[in-house]
């Protein structure tokens, strides 16, 4: 596969891909890792980006006030020795599927196409010998990105699900939401006949991208205060409101999460499947055995949903109801009461509040294997986590909960080691 080196920063080397799949279809990757840090059994990520985005969902630098921008989410999961490939459509006009069902028929594609490209990649960066690579894939996906997983008749080669403000039925009561719902689904809508033609989701969002990287803006923190006045003002405009405010809280404006946001460049959908999410909101689908028309087919992997309260597209009860569509004994949940649709990955504080959640969740699914090493990396992850880390109470309680089960199964092994007899004193 060809591979181009876009940059590196700190331990991190990032690599843009191809993913040939099966199929005919040629989406862009980006494989973020740690040559120095992959372990001889080297573990997988899958990063699925939601409707109307792209990786930089993943990819998302902020701006640190001392200088040099901060990790973004794919950096903090390669610096931890997982292999991440990062899907990456839309902002490099890569041809992507039109409608959810191409979607969810191509998540066991994209998950053997990136074993088979990582296989033969990495190896060669690595100083290590010998590197095991797995069988499948941990699949976490936000919001659409999610979606597809969850209504996928096939799920081969992947090991594990995360879902992030990934919905099940989409009956939003949200008044900004269904009048989104209705410029898509109706004003759009009325084109039937160009239903497979592209169109931009996130033109506006293109232009205002286009606009900050002219003002070299990477950060909130770097607006003028004329420049910030006009993000305030074009936020709250009645059609940019429509989009934003499904991302964002606009009472509480963030102006980091507001640049993250038109810095990340909507990806090309097309109408098609802008009408298939629309209707959904419109005839209030409240099928909670389907997503977006589709069943939801069973799981019988390792399921973690998280979701946040502030979240106008996909409510915390939507989310939710995945788990019960789960076989495995291994399904959690989490929501956060701050957080929205998009600030759940980009907004100031989730490195603190939410990625280590989705840590802490693979170091338990490895943890199930039963292997010695998988104990370690467990109890000596948690223990970092809680000595280093400015945890939120839950992401806390998940690492000492962590943290006690791989003491547990560490203790066993110690106390079996057979213990010296006594000599027995001669008979008088």
């Amino acid at each position: 596969m060809p591979v181009t080196r876009l940059h590196e920063h700190g331990d991190v080397v990032v690599f843009r891909t191809t993913l040939k799949l099966k199929t005919g279809r040629n989406p862009g990757g980006l494989i973020y890792f740690c040559p120095d840090r992959i372990p001889p059994k080297p573990e997988v990520l899958f990063l699925a980006n939601g409707f109307a985005a792209n990786h930089k969902t993943y990819t998302f630098r902020s701006r640190i006030p001392d200088g040099g921008y901060a990790d973004s989410f794919a950096d903090f999961l390669a610096k931890w020795g997982y292999i991440v490939m990062v899907k990456d459509v839309g902002s490099e006009r890569t041809r992507i599927e039109p409608t959810f069902e191409d979607h969810m028929a191509h998540v066991p594609h994209y998950a053997e196409t990136t074993l088979r490209v990582v296989a033969e990649e990495i190896p060669r960066f690595c100083h290590t010998s010998g590197i095991a690579m797995p069988q499948g894939v941990h699949w976490i996906g936000h919001s659409m990105g999610g979606m597809e997983a969850m209504a996928a008749e096939s799920r081969a080669f992947i090991s594990s699900l995360i879902t992030i403000a990934s919905p099940t039925y989409m009956n939003s009561e949200e008044e900004p939401t269904r009048r989104l719902a209705h410029i898509f689904g109706g004003v759009l809508g009325v084109r039937k006949r160009y239903t497979h033609v592209p169109v931009s989701a996130g033109l506006l969002s293109k232009v205002t991208d286009a606009m900050f990287k002219a003002l070299q803006v990477e950060s909130g923190r770097d607006l003028t205060e004329v420049q910030e006045s006009f993000v305030r003002t074009m936020a709250r405009r009645p059609f940019v409101n429509l989009v934003v405010h499904n991302f964002l809280n606009l009472e509480h404006l963030d102006l980091e999460t507001a640049v993250a946001f038109f810095r990340t460049g909507l990806s090309d959908e097309t109408l098609h499947l802008m009408n298939e999410f629309a209707q959904a909101i419109l005839s209030a689908d409240t099928q909670t055995d389907h997503v977006l028309g589709h069943p939801i087919q069973r799981l019988n992997i390792p399921t973690m949903v998280m979701s946040g309260q502030g979240d106008h597209i996909a409510p915390v009860r939507s989310c939710e109801n995945l788990l019960n569509f789960v076989d495995h004994p291994l399904k959690r949940k989490v929501y956060f009461d701050k957080y929205d649709h998009l600030g759940l990955l980009v907004r100031h504080g989730a490195e603190d509040h939410v990625w280590p959640h989705i840590l802490l969740f693979l170091k338990e699914v490895s943890l199930r294997g039963g292997t010695v090493a998988a104990a370690r990396e467990a109890r000596d992850t948690a223990r970092f986590l809680l000595d280093n880390l400015a945890l939120g109470i839950e992401a806390r309680n998940y690492a000492r909960e962590l943290l006690a089960n791989a003491e547990a199964r560490l203790k066993p092994r110690a106390q079996a080691k057979p213990k010296p007899r006594k000599k027995k004193s001669p008979e008088k």
